[in-house]
């Protein structure tokens, strides 16, 4: 990790240790835990912090991954996961395996990096991800509770450390923290799309994406007009 502004990745890192040690959503039982049963800190670009342009995907939770396609890289997961929190492996390493797992993310496999990378026009190294609560429930069902909690304790926090200048929220249930992420941030421009495993079928996803795509050239356009 090329750690261009080290004050950042440490504060970057401190938002996920606290959140690997949380544990508040399942003590007050608004969720159960999944196979993963920790929170997921999402990747961010080696680059990120040298772009002139800073993109974040927030999305709305992490899936259970029940599937049995699913479960031996969860446990992977899991396991890369509690090394990270117990200091046996760099936040390097974290994201390493993060880059190579989300191609396989999806109900089909690689979808979730042809939504946001390929569809979206975006270089994986100069964004960044989150969700708005960072624990998989194992119901799979996401509860408002919880992702205002996880909101208030964490996302916020990392959305205002990293200071992104354009915020994809991805899936209706997050549409509604844009107010949020304006408060905290209120030059952001937001910029509210569908879930890369909506079910609204390939046209509506393609015309969406084009949407998006046009969305973000305009934002470029305008910061060299700025």
């Amino acid at each position: 990790m090329d750690m261009t502004s080290p004050a950042q990745w440490q504060n970057v890192e401190q938002i996920f240790q606290e959140s690997l040690n949380c544990r508040k959503c399942f003590d007050m039982r608004m969720a159960e835990p999944a196979l993963i049963d920790i929170a997921q800190p999402r990747f961010i670009g080696k680059d990120y912090f040298k772009t002139d342009h800073r993109i974040m995907v927030v999305c709305k939770q992490p899936g259970v991954g029940n599937k049995p396609e699913h479960r031996e890289l969860n446990k992977r997961f899991r396991k890369i996961l509690y090394e990270y929190k117990n200091g046996k492996v760099g936040l390097e390493e974290l994201f390493a395996f993060q880059a190579k797992a989300m191609k396989t993310w999806g109900n089909r496999p690689g979808q979730f990096t042809e939504f946001y990378i390929t569809g979206m026009g975006l270089k994986l190294n100069h964004i960044a991800f989150a969700n708005i609560a960072w624990c998989a429930s194992k119901s799979d069902k996401t509860w408002k509770g919880m992702l205002n909690q996880c909101f208030g304790l964490h996302t916020g926090r990392l959305i205002k450390e990293i200071g992104p200048d354009l915020v994809i929220l991805s899936g209706f249930k997050t549409h509604s923290y844009g107010r949020d992420i304006k408060n905290i941030l209120p030059k952001c421009k937001i910029i509210k799309t569908l879930s890369y495993a909506h079910r609204k079928g390939e046209a509506k996803g393609n015309n969406e994406l084009k949407k998006v795509k046009d969305e973000i050239l305009k934002f470029y356009q305008e910061l060299q007009i700025g």
